[in-house]
């Protein structure tokens, strides 16, 4: 999960970035585990969210003393196995 005060779509990018690692890495060594992957912030803007939503990623979100997780649009490329 990519936890940030104030999320934006460069963050998102790059934990989508690392993502695409660690699902490289893991196809290279037979882990054949499916990963997850989420963003988080205080403040997220509407675009911010549903790119990271569009993207995969589930969006966690502060309300009050509370959270929100909104699940992705669709199951990422990165959470399959090769």
């Amino acid at each position: 999960v990519e936890v940030k005060t104030k999320l934006s779509i460069e963050y998102v990018k790059a934990h989508l970035e690392r993502m695409k690692v660690l699902r490289e890495y893991a196809n290279r060594n037979g882990d054949k585990r499916v990963y997850l992957a989420g963003a988080a912030g205080a403040v997220i803007q509407e675009k911010v969210k549903d790119y990271a939503l569009s993207q995969g990623l589930y969006v966690i979100e502060m309300s009050g003393e509370t959270v929100t997780v909104v699940p992705p649009k669709y199951v990422a490329k990165w959470t399959y196995t090769a």
